[in-house]
Parts: structure tokens; sequence; C-alpha cells
């Protein structure tokens, strides 16, 4: 049988999550989105059984990692099994509560547990996504903001640490995935944006100039292409894009990105099943 796109609202946790966890709002928060991405990368890269993937932590990664393991599950795919290395925890619970007979080894980091966001954490867990980054063929990173000129942020310092430290790995493909709505973030909004993985953006320029790292997300709803936005600066004041509402500040930044990365790395995925969604 011919290989089929995942269906992207298959993609469901096995568990229900503590609904005062930071995690499981995230899940929740336009999980359409990260499905519809989490479907389009697997779909894009032909992720088949016997692969190896790093999954970072959050929710969007989550998603990336859950389509993995659905195709691991397909019995039409060859007989072997999907090295997963991670940090998120909510991973292993999938693994261990689902019905789904999932073809994975899953090897979790150490680390201190971060109860809230479902991951580990510390200077272990650093060193063990350092390491694969480098021996797994994906690295999936879900960010929690991004901008062309300054690059990904993360929830907190604590999980930065770990962006940083596969970004500046020998990583084999890093893809950074998230929702619409990280793109139309500011970047001084601090409580929002979280903290920023690079201090300096020559190192986020270089990144994304390197033909092995991609960014997947999905299309502001309404936003209308690039034209209108075709002359703002990409190091564009805050106080500029202050005055822009969401969908304005979304095209700059998508604009910005298409145009450093070409959309063979930086890909708006539509909402619909993938096949034709991802080129």
């Amino acid at each position: 049988m011919a290989r089929q796109p995942l269906d992207p609202h298959d993609l469901v946790p096995a568990i229900t999550y503590p609904s005062q966890s930071s995690f499981a709002r995230r899940l929740d928060d336009q999980q359409d989105a990260k499905q519809h991405v989490a479907s389009a990368v697997e779909w894009r890269f032909g992720l088949s059984r016997g692969d190896s993937l790093l999954i970072l932590d959050g929710s969007s990664s989550f998603y990336v990692g859950l389509a993995a393991m659905h195709r691991a599950s397909d019995p039409n795919q060859k007989r072997a099994t999907t090295g997963i290395k991670t940090v998120s925890e909510a991973l292993g619970d999938e693994l261990a509560f689902s019905d789904r007979n999932y073809h994975v080894r899953l090897h979790l980091a150490e680390g201190e547990v971060h109860p809230d966001l479902f991951t580990v954490y510390g200077e272990p867990t650093d060193e063990f996504v350092k390491k694969y980054a480098e021996e797994c063929l994906y690295t999936v990173v879900s960010v929690n903001a991004l901008f062309s000129y300054l690059g990904p942020y993360g929830v907190d310092s604590v999980t930065v640490s770990m962006k940083r430290a596969v970004a500046r790995s020998k990583f084999q493909r890093l893809i950074f995935v998230t929702d619409h709505t990280k793109l139309a973030k500011l970047p001084n909004d601090v409580d929002s944006v979280g903290s920023a993985v690079f201090h300096d953006p020559k190192e986020w320029h270089a990144l994304r100039a390197n033909e092995r790292c991609f960014v997947f997300t999905t299309p502001y709803p309404g936003t209308p292409g690039y034209g209108h936005v075709a002359t703002v600066p990409e190091n564009v004041p805050v106080q500029e894009l202050a005055k822009r509402g969401p969908q304005d500040r979304y095209a700059i930044q998508a604009k910005h990105l298409n145009d450093a990365m070409s959309s063979d790395r930086f890909v708006v995925v539509p909402f619909c099943v993938p096949g034709s969604a991802v080129p």
C-alpha cells in the first residue's frame, strides 16, 4: 500500500494533562495549527520506522514526536524501530498509555523535572541534546516567539539553554516548529515572548543561512500576503512594530524569513491534509 499522509486531527494525546499546568494549556492553544505543522513535517521529511529524532520541549515539538510515533505504528512500514531521544516527559507518557502499537525506542534525558512544562532540564540535559542533535537525523525545536532579525525565544531561561545547545551543535537537520501567533509578538513584551535563544543576532543569521535549518509555521488567518509590508526593514524598531496589528507583525516576520531562507526552508503550512500542503 502506498504511503499515506497522516490526518492532522488524529494527532491527539493519549492522556489528559492537569488543566492548571502550562503544558496542558499550550497543547490546547492553537492545537489545530500545531497538528497541521506536525503532520506536514512528518510528510515533508518522509519519516519512517527506523528513523532517529531528537525532540525538545514544548507543545509543537510534542505533536511532531506524536506524528513520528503514529508513523512508527503503521503496519505497512518496514520492520524497524524508530529511535526518539527527548526531554519531554509527555512523549514517555504517550508511549506508556497509548493503545497504539508503537514501534519506538524512547530515551528520556537526565535532568531536573519541570512539573509545569512536563520536561527535564539542566546541565545533563544540555549535554544530552547536544550529543544527540549530532547523531539523530532530525532535531525538532518548539519556540515561544520567532523574529526574523532576532531569532527564536523560549519560555524561560532553563528551556532556552537546551535550544541554544542544539543550535550551536553540528546538527544533521534542525527543524523549528511553531504556530502563526509566535510570529506576531512584540520583542519587548517579556511576559509573552520569554527569553532569547541568541544574545547576538549574528548567531541566528548564520543559523538561518544553514541549508540544514528549517522553520515550519502556519499562515495567519486573513493575512493578505507580503506586498503591503515589502518595504519594511528587517530590523524594524519595536515602537514601529507596536503600531502594527498582529497580522502585519506576522507578515513582516514571515516575509523576511522567507527572503532569508527561501520557501523551501521557511514553510507555511496550509490548514489541510498534507500531500499537497507541503512542497
